[in-house]
Order: C-alpha cells, then sequence, then structure tokens
C-alpha cells in the first residue's frame, strides 16, 4: 500500500452528502480558451491533502 495516497481520518470534515470542500493553496497557471462564441477560464492549482 503506498502510504503517500492515505489521509488522516481527522483532516478530512464530510459533508452530509459525503463530499468535501477542499480549498486551493495558490494559482499556478491560468489560461483563457477561445471557442467560437464563447471563452472559458482553466486554471491550474495545487492543493493541500
Amino acid at each position: 500500500m503506498n502510504q503517500s495516497h492515505l489521509l488522516s481520518l481527522d483532516s478530512v470534515v464530510l459533508n452530509p452528502n459525503l463530499s468535501f470542500e477542499d480549498e486551493p493553496i495558490a494559482i499556478l497557471d491560468r489560461l483563457v480558451q477561445k471557442l467560437r462564441t464563447k471563452e472559458f477560464a482553466l486554471v491550474k492549482t495545487p492543493f493541500s491533502w
């Protein structure tokens, strides 16, 4: 078993629907993707596990 993939139960707070929110630490890169009629932003972020 790879120990780097294990999470401590104390560090994870689950919502009633068994989901959780993780806050990004910083924005590493940002790119605006353009289609014919739409634009949308792509953001690369590291997360603290």
